[in-house]
């Protein structure tokens, strides 16, 4: 489980007291969510596609800190499954040619969220 000392700096203070306990995470993130997907309705992939990407990976990165708050191999697993769900359909919507950087920078993310996916699968978490 990630400590104060961890996560110090990261969030505002205001958020900060707030989370200590997986469910005071899922329940943050979860507004962050709501938020994150009216962004994504408000950047749609075909007319802003630079900030559709950014909000898909803001929401990655929302399950990827959620994952230090469980102990659970299983719920790991399934927050990075999650997260290829959502990063996984842009590489293929997006032009290589048009979009090179934010391509490679989307397979790198995957390539993590694969091998973090595997050593919880493995157990060695």
């Amino acid at each position: 489980l990630a400590s104060a000392e961890q996560v110090r700096g990261r969030v505002p203070e205001w958020i900060e007291a707030k989370i200590v306990t997986y469910e005071d995470a899922c329940r943050e993130m979860k507004a962050g969510l709501r938020h994150l997907d009216k962004v994504r309705a408000g950047f749609p992939i075909d007319e802003d596609c630079s900030n559709h990407v950014e909000a898909c990976q803001d929401i990655s990165k929302l399950y990827r800190s959620l994952v230090a708050f469980t102990s659970s191999d299983d719920d790991k697993c399934k927050m990075h499954k999650r997260r290829i769900d959502i990063l996984e359909p842009l590489v293929t919507q997006l032009n290589i040619a048009a979009y090179d950087a934010l391509c490679k920078e989307l397979r790198f993310e995957l390539g993590e969220v694969s091998v973090g996916s595997r050593r919880f699968r493995q157990g060695r978490g």
